[in-house]
C-alpha cells in the first residue's frame, strides 16, 4: 500500500489520502469534520475506508450524554456520507486525468474543483454505539454511477463489530456552489506553516 497519493496510471492497488491532503479538496471544516483519513482507497475497485476516532472531547459526544456518551448515531451516518463524498470526489479527479499527488499542492489550486455533493438518499440502519476511545472505520464502495448520481454500499465498524450499514446516495446537483478556492489557497498557506 503506497502512503502517499500517486498517479493512478501506474495502476498500484491501493492508496491512502491524509487529513491535510483531504483539507484541500472537502468541505467540511472543524467540528464537522468526521472523516480524519483515509486508510485505504482503490480507484479499480471504486472503494474507499475512512477513520473516525471519537475522543471524549468532541463537542457531539460532550452533550451526548453527560455521564454515559457516546457518539450520536446520527454523526455516524454523516461520518459515513462524508467519506462517500470523499470517494466520490477523488473519484471525478480520477475522471479528469489529474495527478492525485497534487491534491496538496499549488498546482491543485489550478485544477477544476468538484461541486459540492449532497446526500440524495440514504437507507441505513443503526445497530450499535460508538463510545469515546472507539476508532470507526469506514468501509464504502460504489454500486452505480449515473452521470452525477452515485451510490454506495456502506459500513461502519469498530474491530469486526458493524454498528451502521445500508446504502448512501450522493449527487452534484445543479444548484450547488463550487468550492471556494481562495478558502482552499489560505488552508494550504496555513498548512505549510
Amino acid at each position: 500500500m503506497n502512503n502517499l497519493l500517486l498517479d493512478t496510471t501506474g495502476k498500484p492497488d491501493t492508496f491512502t489520502i491524509n487529513y491535510q491532503q483531504l483539507n484541500a479538496f472537502r468541505p467540511h471544516k472543524y467540528p464537522m469534520i468526521l472523516l480524519e483519513d483515509v486508510a485505504e482507497f482503490s480507484p479499480t475497485m471504486k472503494t474507499l475506508i475512512g477513520r473516525k476516532k471519537v475522543k471524549p472531547d468532541d463537542p457531539y459526544v460532550q452533550g451526548h450524554f453527560p455521564g454515559d456518551p457516546f457518539m450520536p448515531p446520527s454523526f455516524v451516518i454523516e461520518s459515513l456520507a462524508q467519506a462517500c463524498g470523499c470517494l466520490m470526489n477523488v473519484l471525478f479527479f480520477c475522471d479528469r486525468g489529474i495527478k492525485l499527488w497534487e491534491l496538496n499542492t499549488e498546482q491543485f489550486l489550478k485544477i477544476e474543483q468538484p461541486p459540492f455533493n449532497v446526500l440524495a438518499d440514504t437507507k441505513i440502519k443503526n445497530v450499535g454505539l460508538a463510545f469515546p476511545g472507539d476508532t470507526i472505520m469506514l468501509h464504502v464502495r460504489v454500486t452505480l454511477q449515473r452521470k452525477e448520481l452515485i451510490a454506495f454500499h456502506v459500513e461502519a465498524k469498530i474491530d469486526e463489530r458493524t454498528i451502521a450499514n445500508g446504502e448512501l446516495i450522493l449527487a452534484y446537483p445543479p444548484y450547488t456552489p463550487k468550492y471556494n478556492s481562495s478558502l482552499i489557497s489560505k488552508e494550504l498557506t496555513d498548512v505549510s506553516r
